[in-house]
């Protein structure tokens, strides 16, 4: 969505920006709050999707690092599905 967002605002090519730039323009933007907790609760996915560790408390921490990144995650739809209504913007047509 973020990169549908750089887009229509014809800053760039979204291709171009990285994951870390897109989320500072996002913020410059003011569809969310704040890239560094953004950013934060993204690598806490990443963690998540991608790490298995063998230790239970190693797998409880991640779980809540995840459910508390999840309010920041949910944060960010809903202010960035309100800034793209608001411009009239619509994702594609899925195929």
């Amino acid at each position: 969505v973020f990169r549908l967002i750089v887009a229509a605002e014809a800053v760039r090519e979204p291709a171009g920006l990285s994951r870390r730039d897109t989320a500072d323009y996002m913020e410059k933007l003011g569809v969310i709050a704040d890239s560094d907790t953004f950013f934060d609760a993204m690598r806490v996915r990443n963690r998540l999707s991608h790490v298995y560790p063998d230790e239970p408390a190693r797998q409880a921490g991640q779980l809540n690092a995840a459910w508390t990144a999840a309010e920041v995650v949910l944060a960010a739809a809903a202010t960035t599905e309100a800034w793209a209504a608001a411009r009239g913007l619509s994702p594609p047509a899925s195929p």
